[in-house]
């Protein structure tokens, strides 16, 4: 037995981290579409009956609710046996329940074989220990890019488990290449250290603390990191090459937290981080949804690393983009008052023109009746 699989035995962390690569059974298939509570039997197969049959049916599992469980599953089985999702719904009781081989069978009978029903399929093969079969389902659908980040870390536990874990690192990176997956990082910074790579499992912590872990958000994921000794490692602020087009991608996916991630670089400046982050930002721009926003947070970062010229171009482009924006006016004013007279270009925006508009459309904000104000005192000074 490798000294992979004997750690995980007793480790309470290897243990937490594994945890992640399989979701619980009861997470793959819940779309019921109604939340009327009422039951009425006599309708047809694909009736609002079935669907709401179905909705106490999921709720039921949702709870832990088994006895409830097993009886709307024989009403199922009775009325409705040729509903997929009633089907599905079925093979999740008995799966839940200790009964995978009874799963299978249900399976057997679903006509709409969709993701949902492809990864319960498999959780079905793996607990009634059927690995082979699991293995080969697994490594066909893994092929995929549209392959969901669940199915190469089942994959990649599979090899493991074989003791392939060259393979078992491959899935898992797949997963970080595409796009980055905190349980994938995590598992990756394990295989890194059993191999005595501390290099990797560095680098691997610091790419985990950037991009955040839902599983452990904040102080768990630092108490997490410094149990392996590489909380260190994690915050060291270097960043590396292939971080500006992982960011990139990130940024497109989460675009909500951009400002979020602008401001606290703001109050925390990082000029290495902050040079990354500007980077990530450039080439994620054509393919983000609010350019404005994505601009005036360029035009903010760019003046906050010093970079007068670039933050003029972003503000320039972004009072283009919107031509109220007060946050781009003010950072235009303190921009101009910083220059030089000389490094004025005649050709800039006026501060004082763009402020009297935004200020005129929305006289209730009072930080631009204040530079207004001053604004107007300073040029008839």
């Amino acid at each position: 037995m490798s000294t992979l699989r004997k750690f995980s035995r007793t480790s309470r962390l290897f243990r937490s981290a594994l945890n992640l690569l399989l979701p619980a059974p009861g997470s793959y298939f819940s779309d019921t579409e109604t939340n009327e509570s009422s039951i009425d039997l006599s309708g047809g197969q694909s009736s609002p009956y079935a669907r709401r049959l179905a909705h106490r049916f999921d709720n039921a599992l949702q709870q832990r609710e088994w006895e409830e469980a097993k009886r709307l599953s024989h009403l199922a089985a009775e009325f409705f046996p040729g509903d997929d999702r009633l089907v599905m719904l079925r093979a999740r009781t008995n799966l839940m329940t200790g009964n995978a081989e009874a799963a299978l069978e249900n399976l057997d009978l679903v006509q709409d074989r969709n993701n949902s029903f492809r990864l319960l399929k498999i959780m079905c093969l793996l607990h009634s220990g059927k690995q082979a079969a699991a293995h080969v389902e697994l490594h066909s659908w893994a092929r995929s890019n549209s392959c969901p980040l669940d199915v190469r870390r089942l994959l990649a536990y599979l090899e493991w488990e074989s003791g392939r874990e060259d393979l078992a690192r491959a899935a898992l990176t797949r997963n970080i290449d595409q796009i980055e997956d905190p349980a994938s990082i995590r598992l990756s910074i394990m295989l890194a250290l059993h191999d005595c790579n501390y290099r990797e499992a560095g680098k691997l912590a610091r790419r985990l603390r950037i991009y955040g872990d839902a599983a452990a958000p904040g102080g768990d994921m630092d108490d997490w990191l410094a149990s392996l000794g590489l909380l260190d490692a994690a915050m060291d602020s270097e960043p590396e090459h292939f971080s500006v087009d992982s960011l990139a991608v990130e940024l497109i996916s989460r675009e909500e937290y951009l400002p979020s991630v602008v401001a606290a670089l703001l109050i925390e400046p990082d000029i290495q981080w902050g040079k990354l982050l500007l980077k990530a930002m450039e080439r994620a721009l054509p393919d983000l949804q609010d350019h404005a926003a994505a601009v005036t947070c360029l035009a903010q970062l760019s003046y906050s690393l010093g970079m007068t010229e670039e933050a003029r171009r972003w503000i320039i482009r972004g009072l283009q983009l919107d031509p109220l924006s007060a946050e781009l006016a003010k950072l235009l004013v303190r921009l101009q008052q910083e220059s030089d007279s000389e490094a004025v270009n005649e050709e800039d925006p006026k501060p004082l023109e763009i402020v009297v508009r935004i200020s005129e459309r929305h006289p209730d904000w009072p930080d631009m009746r204040i530079l207004r104000s001053e604004l107007q005192s300073a040029a008839a000074a």
